[in-house]
This record gives C-alpha cells, structure tokens and sequence, in this order.
C-alpha cells in the first residue's frame, strides 16, 4: 500500500469499499478511512491501530453486505483509538473474536480455535513482554500465521450465514475486537457516529 498523506480525503472517504486503494479518491476501506481520520499516511495499517485489531475491521469491511458497509465508519473513533496491544492482550482479543463467531455459528472448528488461542493467552498471562528483535519475530509470525488464519476461518464460517446474520455477526466480531471486555463491549456501537459527523463538517 502506498503511505500517502491527503489532507483533503475525508470527503472523499465517506462511502467505503472493499480492498486496498492506492489514492482516497479511488475510495477508502474501514481501516484506510481510520488513517485519514487519523490524519496519519494513508494505509489500511495505521500504527494508531493495533493489527490484530485492523485484520479484523478490514475483513468485516470486504464481507458485510455493499448498502451497510458506509455504517462501519461509526467505528473509525474507536479504531483511531486502539493501540498496539502485548501479545496477551493480543491472544485475549483472539479468544474474544472467535468466541462470538462461535456463539452465533455455533461451529466446532471455531471452538477448537478459541481454545488455542486461550491456551496462548493462559502461557503468556503474567510473563515479561520481550522486546527484542527475536519478540517481535514471534509477534509477527503469529499474526501472519495462527491468528491470520483463525480469523479468515471464522469468518468463512460467518459468511454462510443469512444475511442479515451475518451483517450482525461481522459487527459483533469487530466489537469484539476493539474492546475484548464483555462488560464494556456494549458501549463500542455508540462510539464514533461523532466522527462521521467531523468528517463531514470536513468536507464542507
């Protein structure tokens, strides 16, 4: 993706699409349009942004439905506002996914998954976060690999689902994603409908 910078693109932005773009007038997914609010170069990796986190809102972009998919942008707040995590936290946001995937497919294979995935968080609960080159090797490897494919799974499972399910579900996974607390979770979908309004006002 390139890394541009385009003041002016919120306006733009306001409808988004699937994929990665190369310039905010080709269009804009979720997280491409977080950038841009952001005001940060133009990615659909902002570093405002833990991965993890960004995996999951790019694939609830390119899977919900084209009419509901501009109502994502009620979450670009909250996603301005969810830096990179530990890895434990990472494993705990993983489980937390996988587990409403689960909760509304009611699929074994996701089950299995959160269960990997809370073993990781059991091993890495309490222990030191490495820095080092050899760290963040791991930390990459893992996002690359297990937890990448866990949630193309989960979602694979999620889009054989009726629409409408599958709208809902897809959004629950990304309010999942961005606030792995249950107890706080009900209060993401509110968060952010601020931001289309700012960036309207931006683009008048």
């Amino acid at each position: 993706m390139a890394m541009l910078s385009h003041p002016e693109a919120p306006a733009a932005a306001s409808a988004l699409s699937r994929g990665m773009h190369v310039h905010p007038q080709d269009g804009a997914c979720l997280m491409e349009y977080v950038s841009l609010v952001a005001g940060v170069p133009f990615s659909d990796t902002p570093a405002c942004t833990d991965r993890l986190v960004a995996m999951v809102a790019i694939l609830a972009n390119d899977n919900v439905e084209g009419a509901r998919r501009g109502g994502l942008v009620a979450y670009a707040s909250a996603l301005e506002s969810c830096p990179p995590r530990t890895a434990e936290q990472r494993a705990a946001t993983l489980v937390a996914v996988l587990e409403v995937a689960m909760r509304f497919s009611g699929d074994a294979g996701l089950a299995r998954r959160r269960r990997h995935a809370e073993r990781r968080r059991a091993h890495l609960a309490g222990r030191p976060e490495g820095t080092g080159l050899a760290a963040r090797t791991r930390a990459r490897l893992w996002l690359s690999g297990p937890a990448r494919q866990s949630l193309e799974y989960a979602v694979a499972v999620v889009a054989k689902l009726p629409a409408d399910r599958r709208d809902a579900t897809l959004l629950a996974m990304l309010e999942a994603a961005i606030t792995p607390d249950r107890e706080t979770r009900a209060t993401t979908s509110r968060t952010g409908h601020a931001t289309a309004d700012r960036v309207a006002g931006l683009a008048s």
